[in-house]
């Protein structure tokens, strides 16, 4: 906490309260926080659901230029394209075929029906990629896709089918798509596959030292006067 509270403050996001352990948000530190919070909800929310949902991926350009990346000619990635894009490409993939793995384990389809919940809603707030039908006021009305479960006797199956038991039960499939998520990253940081746990930390945590040096040389260099004062200035 104290290493990231130090990042804050050298690049002016925060500023200490004096004569006590708190720490406010700068006008700089402010503006950044509603640029990524409405990045967040207006941009990286909406193309997350895009992209998780096949039906819609023609819909936008985000998901038609996804779709146009999602399935390349591999040959071509590796003869043409850095090895950063093919290892980037590979992450992202299999990153999604881990997480249908999971959500199709949690909620198989058929113990799960969605229903769409309608209620009315701000286009400009949480709900506002479910928004249909604005006015002028920005109301419109939310129908927002709900799982359920068909019927009681799935209810009381699905109560089982939770995120701790399944890495408690770990089955081969999980292990097997955990292992190739790891090689994919592993490759993209260009380390071996079999590092221990504890190798990978020493690593992680020489790299984030070597970055925060970085950081901080910046912010010294920023603060360094321009040029040194002449001997026939006054000021």
């Amino acid at each position: 906490m104290t290493y990231d509270l130090r990042r804050l403050r050298l690049h002016g996001l925060i500023e200490r309260i004096e004569h006590t352990h708190r720490y406010r948000l700068t006008p700089a530190g402010l503006k950044v926080a509603l640029f990524y919070s409405r990045t967040y909800q207006h941009v990286i929310r909406p193309g997350l659901s895009l992209l998780h949902q096949p039906q819609n991926l023609e819909a936008s350009g985000l998901g038609r230029s996804y779709h146009q990346f999602e399935k390349p000619n591999l040959t071509f990635l590796q003869e043409k394209r850095p090895r950063k894009i093919l290892t980037q490409y590979l992450t992202i993939k299999n990153s999604r075929i881990l997480d249908n793995l999971r959500e199709c384990w949690l909620n198989p389809p058929e113990w799960t029906v969605t229903r769409v919940l309608e209620f009315p809603g701000s286009a400009i707030g949480l709900w506002s990629r479910y928004v249909v039908n604005p006015d002028k006021n920005g109301i419109g009305t939310v129908r927002y896709p709900c799982l359920e479960a068909r019927d009681a006797d799935c209810a009381a199956k699905l109560k089982q089918r939770t995120m701790t038991n399944l890495y408690n039960e770990r089955p081969t499939w999980l292990d097997l798509a955990h292992k190739k998520l790891d090689a994919t990253v592993a490759a993209a940081y260009g380390w071996a596959v079999d590092l221990t746990d504890v190798e990978i930390l020493e690593r992680l945590l020489e790299l984030n030292l070597q970055r925060a040096a970085a950081e901080a040389r910046a912010v010294h260099q920023r603060l360094r006067t321009s040029r040194p004062k002449r001997d026939d200035e006054l000021l």
